[in-house]
């Protein structure tokens, strides 16, 4: 099934069409505060970053300075209960109320969680590091990551530092957990990516050295991750000047399939369009569903110059060499010309193997941004339309290139049989002066499936191959699919659901085919559809589609849309499936000769306007005689596999006779009743 999102909150009602792959309604709760400074205004806490382990335990970092001087120290909370409560007091990680620190980042393994930031100490920055074993209830002393030296000295609009990441690998050996700290560094007097490692928890870590080919440019923006295999991916934006100031960057990758001890020997370029234009922020992720790295950023190749960057993606399979085609992820409406600002991907895969990508954007150019989120569609090969994920409010200015934002966290994990959502973002709708951190969680509450594999259904789809034409009374294509009120037992799409309330309003949303020279088909209907459904039931209905006999041959495709309503809780919920036919077209045979209405009631029915011969092979003739053998009329088939007789003639019974140009012949009774 194709699938969207119809968020349906505490805090607000959204719906909108193409976009998200879940289409269950979502009731989101009430907002929760993450950081816990005094006050409601004026304390800026921002570039929040968090992750979740596999036993739903959040952990959030983020810059804070709530005692507005300018100097902000790096706060951690964490949450055991699904995101409902966090961390309070908020703890103090970096413990250094009168230096800089700034762009924290942290991850987690089995046992340990590791944060990493950058210090401005003695006009250069450092990293910093520490460690809690406890679940974030205690943690190391922070300091320098040991026997590492970092040299970065660059606080421009383009270069903010090293900006630090940290990884750990606990999966490709039993054994050990591989730590990796990835950063850029201008020990070389140019800025370049470098990695270290570490095998005892941080205790100590190995300088490995450059990822990056690019030695006499400047290099910035590290990512990375690290694959079920232990093969480290990093991406950067790559630059094209050894200037510091030069905007216009390239977007670089670079592997390593033995733990960072060497890389490619050339880096790969991943965007496929080499103008001059600002570039940046690469995020990436792993595919371990097909093998392939996921990367997206930011590219002003639409604005041109530094204006106005979208945000693209490209992939590839991790064995390869050549990345795929770049694609924009940020539409906001069918092949839009509109450019405005989009800052800070994240790009990610959901437990269910759906591509996810998240950033802040300004699609109505207002200077007002919000998160957007957009999912891969596998059936158009593109992102689908970009959707707010709730009311959110991340800032008003794009200076500095999006030098406020960080990337948004967005998460999908099911939970007792229930897809939830969670998002953790810094956001300014309550202070205004400063913003906070909050995060919200969103539920399933009702989700309507139509079963992927049963019936006339196959892999989302119903085709009804070639059809003729006919009338609209009398639909002679006809296809059926099961729609169910899912629950534990019966939930044929597993991305969202179950259901957890009786719907008892159920119609036809959307049910319009598109065809050639913009041919708009919506003689489609959907029969047998039930009123309501309780959780849990189902049944079978019927999608019947018509071909007018004046249409232009060829493929008519589109979504039939199903709406679903459960009224007491005031939500919706959609299901989507897509729908093909070819046609007006004639049969091979008189094997499927259909003729209607039978008997023709001209005077009593005013949908009686002619008597229709349907699925006619090509060049067949139709004749009719009355009961003396006398001919009244005849017509020969001309490709659409359709004749149409007024009976403009007395009641009584007549006789037809269609022959095919193949000679097999079919013959039978019609009544006309006046």
């Amino acid at each position: 099934m194709r699938k969207f999102f119809l968020l349906i909150g505490l805090l607000i009602i959204f719906a909108q069409a193409d976009s998200l792959p879940w289409q269950g309604a979502v009731v989101f709760d009430t907002l929760v505060r993450v950081d816990n400074a005094p006050g409601l205004s004026g304390h800026p806490a921002y570039h929040p970053q968090t992750i979740v382990d596999h036993n739903l335990i959040f952990c959030s970092v983020w810059e804070d300075d709530r005692d507005n001087d300018d100097n902000y120290e790096i706060y951690f909370a964490l949450s055991s209960d699904t995101a409902k409560t966090w961390t309070t007091p908020n703890i103090n990680l970096s413990q250094s109320p009168l230096v800089n620190d700034k762009f924290p980042w942290l991850c987690i393994d089995s046992n340990n969680i590791f944060v990493v930031w950058q210090s401005w100490r003695n006009g250069t920055w450092k990293v910093y590091c520490t460690r809690s074993t406890d679940a974030g209830t205690t943690w190391s002393t922070p300091d320098t990551v040991p026997e590492i030296i970092v040299i970065n000295n660059h606080q421009s609009q383009i270069s903010p530092g090293p900006q630090p990441k940290i990884a750990a690998d606990s999966k490709s050996n039993s054994d050990t957990t591989f730590l990796y700290l990835l950063w850029a560094d201008n020990a070389t007097d140019l800025l370049q990516i470098k990695l270290a490692r570490s095998i005892d928890f941080g205790e100590s870590f190995i300088d490995l050295g450059i990822v990056d080919n690019n030695p006499d440019h400047i290099n910035r923006n590290p990512y990375f991750v690290v694959d079920d295999s232990g093969w480290v991916h990093c991406a950067w934006a790559l630059g094209t000047s050894g200037s510091n100031k030069h905007p216009y960057p390239w977007i670089g990758y670079n592997r390593s399939q033995d733990r960072g001890n060497t890389f490619l020997a050339d880096d790969i370029i991943i965007n496929d369009d080499m103008s001059e234009v600002y570039r940046g922020n690469p995020s990436l992720t792993y595919n371990p569903f097909n093998s392939n790295i996921l990367i997206c950023w930011e590219d002003a190749r639409r604005g041109g110059g530094i204006t106005h960057p979208d945000i693209w993606f490209s992939q590839m399979h991790r064995d390869t060499l050549s990345p795929g085609l770049n694609q924009r992820v940020n539409w906001w409406e069918p092949d839009t010309l509109i450019t405005y600002d989009n800052f800070k991907p994240v790009i990610r895969i959901d437990p269910h193997g759906t591509m996810v990508a998240a950033w802040h954007g300004d699609p109505q150019g207002d200077e007002t941004y919000n998160i957007r989120v957009a999912a891969y569609n596998d059936s158009t090969n593109r992102f689908s339309n970009s959707q707010s994920f709730i009311s959110t409010f991340t800032g008003i200015s794009s200076a500095s290139f999006g030098k406020i934002f960080y990337q948004p966290s967005v998460f999908v994990r099911s939970i007792d049989n229930i897809t939830n959502f969670f998002l953790v973002w810094q956001d300014f709708f309550e202070d205004s002066l400063g913003s906070n951190i909050y995060s919200v969680r969103g539920w399933v509450a009702i989700d309507l499936d139509v079963d992927n594999d049963s019936l006339d259904v196959e892999n989302g789809m119903i085709n009804l191959k070639t059809q003729p034409a006919g009338p609209a009374y009398s639909p002679y294509a006809k296809a059926e699919f099961v729609l169910v009120n899912t629950d534990v037992s019966y939930n044929p799409d597993t991305l969202d659901g179950p259901s957890l309330e009786h719907m008892d309003s159920i119609y036809v949303l959307n049910k319009t085919l598109y065809g050639p020279e913009a041919t708009v088909l919506d003689s489609v209907f959907i029969l047998g559809l039930p009123n309501a459904l309780s959780v849990g039931q189902s049944a079978v209905c019927t999608l019947a589609v018509v071909m007018p006999e004046d249409f232009p041959e060829g493929t008519y495709s589109g979504i039939i849309t199903i709406q679903g309503r459960a009224v007491e809780a005031g939500i919706y919920a959609q299901e989507s499936f897509m729908v093909t036919v070819q046609g007006p077209i004639s049969r091979n045979s008189l094997d499927s000769l259909s003729i209607v209405p039978i008997p023709f009631k001209p005077n009593r029915n005013p949908t009686h306007n002619s008597i229709h011969f349907q699925g006619l092979p090509q060049g067949a003739n139709v004749r009719v005689y009355d009961l003396s053998g006398s001919l009244v009329w005849s017509d020969i088939e001309d490709g659409d596999g359709h004749c149409a007789w007024d009976a403009d003639v007395a009641s009584g019974i007549y006789i037809y006779l269609v022959t095919a140009s193949d000679g097999a012949v079919k013959k039978g009774k019609l009544s006309v009743i006046r």
